[in-house]
């Protein structure tokens, strides 16, 4: 993931990262080590100003109810003038095992009620730190955007 991004170049630079980002290093990945594995236990997919819209843990992808924009069913662009998006469209409480469902097309959430509960979980953790404005939830220890302090 991008978070991992400046960390992984500054190990690469032998310069250290600064110590409150949430990007780790990914060399061991990038450099083919047999045993890599992601430097995070969990990606979690922040859009707008602060919407936490789903979280990836191992296999798992849970995305949580969130608008989106979709041209499904609408007219494409033509002539240099883009199509029209539909900013209505709703997805609901969805999970997915990416291991057999990269695409994303069959919610499995009814069959892994446990993985749902520990992603519940992890999702909270994150929410009490960074906050999530469709829970309703502040953060508390957010920084200024394109700020590291």
């Amino acid at each position: 993931m991008t978070i991992d991004i400046l960390p992984t170049l500054a190990e690469w630079m032998g310069s250290s990262s600064p110590l409150h980002i949430d990007g780790k290093s990914a060399v061991s990945i990038f450099e083919g080590e047999s045993n890599a594995v992601s430097p995070q236990d969990a990606y979690f997919f922040y859009y707008r100003n602060n919407d936490l819209e789903a979280i990836r843990y191992g296999k798992w992808k849970l995305h949580f109810p969130h608008n989106y924009r979709s041209m499904v069913d609408n007219p494409v662009g033509n002539g240099g003038l883009p199509g029209k998006y539909d900013y209505s469209v709703k997805t609901g409480l969805e999970l997915y095992n990416l291991e057999t469902d990269p695409s994303e097309t069959t919610n499995v959430i009814e069959a892994y009620p446990d993985v749902l509960k520990q992603l519940h979980v992890l999702a909270n953790d994150m929410r009490a730190d960074l906050g999530d404005d469709i829970a309703g939830v502040p953060p508390s220890h957010s920084r200024d955007s394109g700020s590291v302090q």
